[in-house]
C-alpha cells in the first residue's frame, strides 16, 4: 500500500507534537512543515519532533506533488482560516480542537442552514448549498457539526432550547395558579413562540416553516432527538392541555391537536403573506401578535369543540 503524503502547517498548537506519530508511522510520508513565525519555528527546530524535517513555505507545501493530507496545527485563532485554504486547494485536513476562539463561522453556517432548510426542505438542501450561502467550506461544517443530521438538529436546538426553558417555567406558574384554561395555555405558548428568540416574529416564522418541513418530510433522527432533549417539556404541555379539556378522549385530543398544529404552522409560517394580503385587500396593517389573536380562538374551538 502506498504511503499517504502528509504535511503540517503550524507548530503553535498544543497538540502539534503529534507530528512524531506521523513520522514514525510506515503509513505516512511526511514531506515537510510550515511555520512563518520565526519565534515558534526556532523553538520547534530545537525539538526532536522536527529534527531533520524539511521547512517550507505554505505555498511550497500546498503545491507539493502528490500531497494528500495537511495537519493544521497553528495557533487556535488561525485554525479555521488555514484549514479553509487547504480544503480550497483540494486537500484533506486534520484540525485540532478548539477550531477557533469565537463562533461567527458557526453562526453563519446555522443561519444559512436555517433559511435553506425552511425554503427547500431537508433532503433538497445540500451541504454544498449551505457552505456557499454561509461563505465557508465543507471542512468547517464537518468540524462544527460532523454530519447533516447533526446540523439539522442544531438548527432546531437554537430555537427550541430558549423556548422550552421559558415554557417549562411558565407551565409551572400556570399550574400553581390553579386557574388552568385552554385559552390561557394557548396564549402563553404563542407569546413564548413569538418572543423566545432575539429576532422575534421573523425567527418564529422561519421556525414554523422548518416545523412544516419536518412534518412533511420524514426525519426519524429528528423526532428521536426531539423526544430525548425536549420530551419532558412536551409531556408537561400535554398534561396541562388534558387538564384544560378533561372531557375530550385521548385519541380525539390527538386528532384535534394534530389538525390544530397544521393550522398554526400554516398560518405562522406564512405571516408575511398574510400581512401583505391584509394590507393590499383590506388596507389594514397587522402584526404577528394580531394574527395570533385571530388564530387562537379558532385553535381553541377546534380543540374543545364536539363532533360535528
Amino acid at each position: 500500500m502506498p504511503q499517504v503524503k502528509y504535511g503540517q502547517i503550524g507548530v503553535g498548537h498544543a497538540h502539534a507534537s503529534k507530528m512524531a506519530v506521523y513520522r514514525e508511522s510506515d503509513d505516512f510520508d511526511v514531506v515537510g512543515v510550515v511555520e512563518p513565525d520565526p519565534v515558534l519555528r526556532e523553538r520547534a527546530e530545537k525539538s526532536g519532533v522536527y529534527k531533520d524535517l524539511k521547512w517550507m513555505t505554505q505555498e511550497q507545501l500546498l503545491n507539493t506533488p502528490g500531497l494528500q493530507v495537511v495537519g493544521v496545527e497553528t495557533r487556535v485563532r488561525d485554525l479555521l482560516d488555514t484549514a479553509e485554504i487547504c480544503v480550497d486547494a483540494g486537500l484533506h485536513v486534520h484540525i485540532d480542537k478548539p477550531a477557533g476562539e469565537s463562533l461567527p463561522q458557526f453562526k453563519r453556517i446555522l443561519d444559512a442552514a436555517e433559511v435553506l432548510f425552511a425554503q427547500k426542505g431537508f433532503a433538497e438542501t445540500s451541504l454544498r448549498a449551505i457552505t456557499s450561502k454561509a461563505g465557508v467550506n465543507l471542512a468547517a461544517v464537518n468540524y462544527h457539526f460532523g454530519s447533516k443530521e447533526a446540523l439539522v438538529q442544531a438548527v432546531f436546538e437554537r430555537y427550541l432550547t430558549p423556548f422550552c426553558q421559558a415554557l417549562s417555567v411558565k407551565l409551572k406558574e400556570l399550574e400553581s395558579s390553579g386557574d388552568v384554561t385552554l385559552e390561557k395555555l394557548l396564549t402563553m405558548v404563542s407569546r413564548l413562540a413569538l418572543g423566545s428568540h432575539g429576532d422575534g416574529p421573523r425567527r418564529a416564522m422561519i421556525f414554523f416553516r422548518l416545523s412544516g418541513q419536518a412534518y412533511s418530510q420524514p426525519q426519524n433522527h429528528l423526532r428521536t432527538w426531539l423526544r430525548a432533549h425536549y420530551g419532558e417539556v412536551f409531556r408537561q404541555v400535554l398534561a396541562v392541555l388534558r387538564a384544560s379539556v378533561p372531557d375530550v378522549p385521548p385519541m380525539e385530543l390527538f386528532w384535534r391537536v394534530h389538525f390544530s398544529l397544521g393550522a398554526v404552522i400554516f398560518t405562522l409560517s406564512g405571516m408575511e403573506s398574510l400581512q401583505t394580503i391584509s394590507k393590499k385587500d383590506f388596507n389594514e396593517t397587522v402584526t404577528a401578535s394580531r394574527i395570533t389573536e385571530h388564530l387562537l380562538p379558532f385553535v381553541a374551538g377546534g380543540i374543545r369543540g364536539g363532533r360535528a
